[in-house]
């Protein structure tokens, strides 16, 4: 089984072994290819988010951010999260968590329960890796 915060742990993996940091060509070029997630966008092919129907779109960085800012107010309701939890590492989790999809987009769960989406994992881990 795959574990579900595997791109952060990739990204992890690669900020070490290229020293990315320090290397600012390669943190625009990141930049640069995480920006085309703004073209990709989620729930396609799933009943009551149909695009087509709704008009309304997310974009992969448009869900991530929801997600921080979702962090962000929990954060705020209860503040014993932060000493639970480790924000900046819940961040990092937010906002890598489906940066595996910049290229391919998302495969909904309704579609992979409807066998769409073979080898989801493995697509976005092998993107990640090209990032």
């Amino acid at each position: 089984m795959v574990h579900r915060f595997e791109p952060l742990q990739s990204w992890n993996k690669l900020m070490k072994n290229h020293e990315m940091t320090q290397d600012l060509d390669n943190v625009y070029k990141l930049m640069a290819d995480a920006y085309n997630g703004n073209w990709k966008f989620r729930w396609g092919g799933t009943p009551y988010f149909d695009t087509d129907k709704t008009g309304k779109v997310e974009s992969v960085p448009a869900h991530e951010w929801g997600c921080c800012f979702l962090w962000l107010n929990l954060r705020r309701i209860c503040p014993a999260l932060n000493k639970a939890i480790d924000p900046t590492e819940v961040y990092e989790i937010l906002l890598t968590h489906d940066l595996g999809e910049t290229h391919q987009g998302d495969v909904s769960r309704f579609q992979q329960l409807n066998g769409q989406g073979e080898g989801k994992q493995l697509t976005e881990r092998e993107a990640i890796d090209l990032m």
